[in-house]
């Protein structure tokens, strides 16, 4: 069983964690819709795709080449 102290340190990790994540995948979201005007071929639009995918649910996404 942990201390209270170590358990509120790794709620608070835990937190900044998941807000980190949060500002990172709107950051690369923000990218995506910036590189989607300059989609042109087949392929550019399933990696724009799929890089979409893993932005809003990553666990569902198929991962890359």
């Amino acid at each position: 069983m942990l201390d209270d102290d170590t358990a509120q340190q790794i709620q608070e990790h835990a937190v900044a964690s998941h807000l980190l994540e949060a500002k990172v995948r709107r950051a690369i979201l923000g990218q995506l819709f910036a590189q989607a005007d300059q989609v042109v071929g087949a392929r550019e639009i399933l990696d724009l795709a799929e890089a979409f995918a893993w932005v809003t649910n990553p666990g569902q996404s198929h991962g890359g080449r």
